[in-house]
């Protein structure tokens, strides 16, 4: 592998694929923030799904395919999530360990 190289694991097709990445995007983490560079809410579902071990189910009316681009800080779940709902006009709840999300 290469700088700036990445491989990522599918859980759902048990496949891997070579990516090009910003590595200050992988490990950002460590900073305690985030950061997305027109990242998917599919994407950041399963970044909270893999961070917290929560399982995040997006309803109906979510374009998962939309992008968000930013730093948030990831110290808190509920300030994430809070960040989340407020740039992208979505309703978010937490059910025990589901996170539910959708549009307002």
């Amino acid at each position: 592998m290469m700088p700036d190289e990445a491989l990522e694991f599918s859980r759902k097709d048990l496949t891997v694929t070579k990516k090009q990445v910003k590595a200050e995007m992988l490990t950002s983490w460590r900073n305690h923030v985030l950061v997305f560079d027109n990242t998917p809410l599919s994407r950041i579902g399963e970044i909270i799904e893999y961070t917290y071990g929560l399982k995040v189910i997006f309803r109906d009316n979510v374009d998962a395919t939309e992008k968000l681009a930013g730093t948030v800080p990831c110290e808190s779940l509920e300030v994430l999530l809070d960040v989340l709902a407020k740039s992208s006009n979505l309703h978010i709840t937490r059910e025990k360990d589901t996170i539910i999300i959708a549009k307002q």
